[in-house]
């Protein structure tokens, strides 16, 4: 990931999540589980695989970024800004997970979902459900990732600037 760089993997997987949902939506149906099965493992396997491992690598490459703002600005000392990604993080992403299963309720309120029998609406609501968030929050993310620019070049010359800013500061000291 880191050398390919993050923006160009991320949208990779975000066109690919686009893409794939858009071609389950308009091909598969609630009556083909093959397809349904067919859209869980590769949307689990590639969007799991990528968060898992690039999280925490965008993370703290962001980290790095703010250090060497701060040393540039002679604010070397200041406490680490992990702890201020991590509570971001907390604070806007947690709360999500809980969203859908409430939109789930919503939808599926109207229909026959809670008697015995098997209902195409609840199917249908199901199928969209699964589908369409993918959907949506891949073009949410393309857009929101456009203007995220650290590459693997500028990572490298953040690096070598902290590095000589640090060296700076320590000769001050």
């Amino acid at each position: 990931i880191r050398h390919m760089g993050y923006r160009k993997t991320y949208t990779y997987m975000f066109w690919a999540n686009l893409i794939l949902s858009t071609t389950c939506l308009t091909v598969a149906s609630p009556s083909q589980p093959s397809s349904i099965i067919a859209f869980l493992f590769v949307y689990a396997v590639m969007t799991g695989a990528v968060q898992s491992a690039g999280f925490h690598l965008a993370m703290s490459d962001m980290v790095l970024e703010m250090k060497r703002n701060h040393a540039m600005e002679g604010r070397a000392d200041e406490p680490s800004l992990a702890g201020l990604f991590m509570g971001a993080n907390a604070l806007l992403c947690k709360p999500m997970t809980s969203v859908l299963p409430i939109v789930a309720a919503y939808f599926l309120h109207g229909t026959d979902f809670t008697s015995n029998e098997q209902s195409e609406s609840a199917q249908w609501v199901l199928f969209y459900l699964l589908v369409v968030p993918p959907l949506v929050f891949s073009c949410l993310q393309l857009v929101s990732w456009r203007n995220y620019n650290l590459n693997t070049t500028r990572m490298n010359r953040m690096r070598a600037e902290l590095l000589v800013a640090s060296e700076g500061h320590n000769l001050e000291a």
